[in-house]
């Protein structure tokens, strides 16, 4: 019954393995965080009512700018905190943004296109009266292409007027 009795090198390499396991643990590498940005940064973002989705920030529901049928004008208080969120994203080093405009499906795609493209200026304004760049701010006029709700209804309409503001890590954004 040899085969049964360890050999006597059997209790050093046993205690050898289990020793080299949390050493081997704990050379792995931890990924970066998938955001690309630092947590203050993202701090700052979430405070704001950004989410994020596939890699870039995008105005959330919470803090989404929708404006009335046919119109492209800011009420006073979306004009003073996008003035205020601007400045707020400069200390933690966003310094840029892409802005899209968006329209119910009501009218002409002429004409969204271009509502969609005033409105995405009337916030680029803000921002920039709050501090980002002009070269750093990106607009688009997106009109009814991309609705978020359905455009059959009165509120699936007024969902879909509006501008969303998107951030990415290591993004220039010039024009």
């Amino acid at each position: 019954m040899t085969w049964l009795r360890p050999c006597k090198d059997y209790w050093v390499r046993l205690a050898v393995f289990f020793l080299a396991i949390p050493l081997l643990a704990s050379c792995q590498t931890v990924p970066p965080a998938p955001t690309g940005f630092s947590k203050e940064q993202v701090a700052v973002l979430e405070s704001y009512d950004f989410v994020e989705t596939d890699g870039q920030w995008e105005l959330g529901l919470e803090g989404k700018l929708l404006f009335p049928f046919d119109q492209s004008s800011l009420a006073p208080e979306q004009l003073e905190r996008l003035k205020t969120m601007a400045a707020r994203l400069l200390e933690v080093g966003i310094a840029g943004c892409r802005i899209d405009g968006h329209t119910d499906a009501m009218g002409s795609e002429q004409y969204n296109r271009e509502l969609s493209l005033r409105r995405a200026e009337v916030v680029r304004s803000a921002l920039i009266a709050g501090g980002m760049e002009e070269s750093s701010v990106q607009v688009r006029g997106m009109g009814a292409s991309r609705p978020i709700e359905n455009n059959s209804t009165a509120q699936g309409r007024r969902e879909n007027r509006r501008v969303t503001i998107i951030v990415s890590p290591g993004e220039s954004y010039s024009f």
